[in-house]
């Protein structure tokens, strides 16, 4: 649902999609990533560990995934607009020890939905891409969140 907040077009109205951007706020958001399953939810189970089936359990059951970062961004800026911008810069710094220490010059396809939020696959390119997404369309001035944020 987050992507109906932060694309240009949606069927919501602006309070549909302040509720959207709340719930993923509060049961979804992670210094890393949007957890892939609210921890309220059954079967929640937000650590990718132990032998393959059981780590393919956990994938869509809770993790942490980074690229669905940008798009919570922009949702965020598109309803905060400019009070929203030093929000967003906290949430990319959180990346900063996965750019220089883990994964250098790279982020994770994946966390635990759960503190310390550990990195639990190496880096897939679209997980820099869209977590930065943001910050890059705003560079050269084709993010309409971004845009809409400074005006």
């Amino acid at each position: 649902m987050i992507f109906t907040v932060a694309f240009d077009y949606s069927p919501l109205d602006r309070a549909q999609k302040k509720q959207v951007l709340d719930i993923v706020t509060k049961e979804l958001l992670t210094p890393k990533g949007i957890r892939s399953l609210s921890p309220k939810s059954g079967g929640y189970n937000p650590n990718y560990v132990g032998p393959q089936i059981q780590r393919d359990y956990a994938y869509h059951q809770g993790t942490a995934w980074p690229w669905l970062m940008g798009f919570y961004l922009e949702a965020y800026l598109r309803i905060y607009k400019m009070s929203g911008l030093s929000f967003v810069e906290r949430q990319l710094i959180s990346y900063d020890d996965e750019m220089t220490s883990h994964c250098v010059g790279s982020i994770a396809e994946l966390f635990d939905g759960n503190p310390p939020f550990r990195h639990a696959r190496f880096p897939q390119s679209w997980d820099w891409v869209c977590s930065w997404r943001c910050i890059i369309c705003d560079e050269c001035g084709r993010n309409p969140a971004c845009f809409e944020a400074a005006v």
